[in-house]
């Protein structure tokens, strides 16, 4: 499980691919919930605008930076 979740913090299209590798497995059929989980989670953070810092003088929005 600690893997399907360490698949699930990277989220790069490799995890995704083997992600699904182990839903398709049905020998794997007891990690299915669990792999349902973290790719639910890695479609939260990949859908999700995580901006923690803006610096002034980029270009990536329209807002100010001033603090």
């Amino acid at each position: 499980f600690a893997v399907i979740e360490a698949l699930a913090q990277i989220g790069s299209d490799e995890a995704s691919e083997i992600l699904n590798e182990i839903l398709e497995d049905e020998e794997a059929a007891h990690l299915h919930e669990a792999v349902e989980e973290a790719m639910a989670e890695m479609s939260f953070f990949q859908m999700s605008d995580f901006t923690l810092l803006d610096f002034d003088g980029d270009d990536d929005d329209d807002e100010d930076d001033d603090m």
